[in-house]
């Protein structure tokens, strides 16, 4: 895509909430520093690092005057760093970009091109590629999340049955900001897909691609490794997805669009429970 003059192209903000990410930070935040797009700022949080991660982000910085980092005093929860670069976004769109993710380089320039011309979509999205070995074997993955066309109701429920991996697409950064972001030790992002779904369509842009690790974790690991937290109890972090789901939606939808998605949600953990009972029936 031929680019012109940055003013004619809106600003956009790139936040990095970071915490350990080497050794595959580099190579990803150069990913995220070759996009051809001509009108960005990188707002990077570093969640108290305990790796090479603060010298390699100052080194970034140092050569580029878009990076803005600041390391955290006070350890946050992964979903509160991710919103806490959020806040802090200029941009009128925003992308979230992780130590470990890979694009192409002009994933944003595609994404926000295709959001300009459809005013009804809050995210943009390409053609996912999964790996669980970091810059290779990536393999495009079955993921049909888009969005167009359905009613508000009907975007809530397929959102509520799909993975987050589209989180790491272009949004609209209006949208993001007035969804409340509640702490949940557990999918802590579907809430606010959900209610990110209610406002406007999830679109897919074929041709682009978004390199995602998708490394084997227990549930505890990931508790352990996002929230720091030592335990993990599966049905009293369910009940907790409930509730969290209901007081996202309140604010943004009212009372109805609440309850039907906290019902979607606890319809999809049906098929989970009900699908963990028959895989195991025919393993036995």
């Amino acid at each position: 895509m031929g680019m012109i003059g940055t003013d004619s192209w809106p600003l956009v903000t790139i936040g990095m909430p970071i915490r350990n990410g080497m050794p595959m930070l580099a190579e990803a935040f150069r990913a995220v520093l070759a996009q051809d797009y001509p009108n960005f700022e990188i707002i990077v949080s570093d969640n108290g690092s305990t790796d090479a991660t603060s010298t390699l982000l100052a080194d970034f910085a140092k050569k580029d005057a878009r990076i803005c980092i600041t390391r955290q005093v006070n350890s946050l929860t992964a979903l509160d760093n991710f919103q806490w670069v959020l806040k802090r976004a200029r941009g009128e769109f925003f992308l979230w970009g992780a130590h470990d993710d890979l694009r192409d380089p002009d994933y944003v320039s595609r994404l926000v091109a295709h959001l300009r011309v459809h005013p009804t979509a809050v995210l943009a999205f390409g053609e996912l590629r999964v790996s669980s070995t970091f810059g290779e074997g990536y393999h495009i993955k079955s993921f049909v999340y888009e969005t167009k066309g359905l009613s508000p109701l009907e975007r809530v429920r397929k959102t509520a049955h799909r993975q987050c991996y589209h989180i790491y697409g272009v949004w609209r950064t209006a949208v993001l900001q007035q969804i409340p972001f509640i702490f949940n030790p557990w999918w802590p992002d579907l809430p606010l897909m959900i209610a990110a779904a209610y406002c406007g369509e999830y679109h897919c842009v074929p041709g682009v691609r978004f390199d995602y690790l998708e490394m084997p974790k227990t549930n505890l690991e990931r508790a352990q490794y996002q929230d720091n937290t030592a335990s993990f109890s599966r049905v009293a972090r369910t009940i907790k997805l409930f509730v969290v789901t209901y007081r996202t939606m309140l604010p943004v939808g009212g009372i109805w669009p609440a309850i039907c998605a906290t019902a979607f949600v606890i319809e999809k953990q049906f098929y989970v429970v009900f699908g963990l009972i028959t895989g195991r029936i025919r393993r036995g």
